[in-house]
């Protein structure tokens, strides 16, 4: 379209000057602008969001903004793309875990976390830190007795690792 071909070309100073507000519904529309305006021809003008939506994921919360969900959307479309920003390591996979921990309801959340660790798995370069790291975490909350999104979720993620474990030899190799 017209607007991202400009967007491309135009640097993002709009959306740069509301990046510190501290109002969640500025906050809110603006994450969710960068998660929609993000492409595969414009993840370079993007890289700047990566550690600023990291950022913020590290944050401590004690409820659910929904622009901690429209990060994770932005970085879940990141990974997609198998741009050569990596962001998986150790640190924001606990950062994950956490927040998987904190809110294990929160289905909106939980659903958007799980979804950005399914395009992590299936990018090459993330893959390793995201099976290394999380499986383990996988396997014991989905074998709690409350059942939870949380939980639920790690029963799917397990199942989809299993599936693509019979294709993908590197993944079997990862985790043996």
């Amino acid at each position: 379209s017209i607007f991202m071909e400009q967007f491309e070309i135009i640097p993002c100073n709009i959306l740069d000057s509301y990046l510190n507000t501290n109002i969640n519904t500025i906050k809110n529309n603006l994450w969710e602008m960068i998660k929609e305006i993000t492409f595969n021809f414009n993840v370079g003008v993007m890289e700047k969001y990566i550690e600023i939506a990291k950022e913020l994921l590290y944050d401590s919360y004690s409820k659910v903004n929904l622009y901690i969900v429209h990060c994770l959307d932005f970085l879940a479309k990141i990974a997609q793309f198998e741009s050569d920003f990596h962001f998986a390591d150790k640190q924001f996979l606990q950062v994950l875990i956490r927040l998987i921990i904190q809110f294990p309801n929160c289905s909106f959340l939980i659903n958007e976390i799980f979804y950005l660790i399914k395009c992590l798995i299936d990018n090459n370069k993330t893959v390793e830190s995201v099976l290394t790291n999380m499986v383990p975490f996988f396997c014991h909350i989905s074998t709690m007795p409350e059942i939870t999104s949380a939980s639920s979720n790690c029963h799917k993620i397990l199942n989809y690792i299993t599936n693509i474990m019979q294709s993908n030899t590197s993944i079997k190799e990862i985790l043996s």
